[in-house]
């Protein structure tokens, strides 16, 4: 596979308000995640995956069912489906960290899921604002996120291109939600 990738410019200075809001948005449901989730080696359980408009989770268990929630970046909008066929969208858009939570669970509670997270942000030193508490991060431009999507896009692809040469034990490229990290492992013996 040949890479013809031709990266977006992203100045930091310019997004960061939107940055450290959908850092927080993801950690939310990168917590839920976690809390569902049965252990695997390296928190392989906890991380996101690359999609065709955004980042997903994955499958997700709950009791008998399961359920995935998918940020697309795209329509703007997240996703939550269930392996009963139930489906809610909340609108990614300019609102509170704690807006956001509020929705994310009474869409979760519609659905017959109710998961209990811890509510402090991880791997931000910075941050010691409760989700449910958190008025302050509410930016959302849809033109920077759709371009970092894109280069999260992007380097997936170069990633997935530098772990297929390797015969070794290697990680899906995967995204974990604490650090912001798109990241793919490879495993010696």
């Amino acid at each position: 596979m040949r890479m013809n990738a031709n990266f977006l410019t992203l100045p930091y200075d310019e997004w960061r308000k939107t940055l450290d809001t959908i850092h927080l948005w993801v950690q939310i449901v990168g917590k839920i995640k976690l809390e569902q989730n049965a252990f695997l080696n390296h928190w392989w359980e906890v991380a996101f995956y690359p999609s065709v408009n955004g980042l997903t989770t994955g499958r997700i268990p709950y009791k008998n069912i399961a359920f995935e929630i998918s940020f697309n970046f795209l329509s703007h909008k997240i996703f939550i489906t269930t392996s009963e066929g139930s489906e809610k969208k909340i609108s990614l858009k300019p609102q509170s960290v704690s807006d956001f939570y509020q929705k994310l669970n009474n869409a979760l509670k519609e659905l017959g899921i109710k998961v209990n997270i811890n509510t402090h942000p991880s791997e931000i030193p910075q941050s010691v604002t409760p989700f449910e508490k958190d008025t302050i991060h509410k930016s959302y431009d849809r033109l920077y996120v759709e371009r970092w999507y894109k280069i999260v896009l992007q380097t997936s692809f170069i990633l997935d291109e530098f772990r297929s040469h390797f015969r070794g034990k290697s990680s899906p490229v995967q995204f974990f939600w604490g650090g912001f990290d798109l990241t793919t492992t490879r495993l010696s013996g």
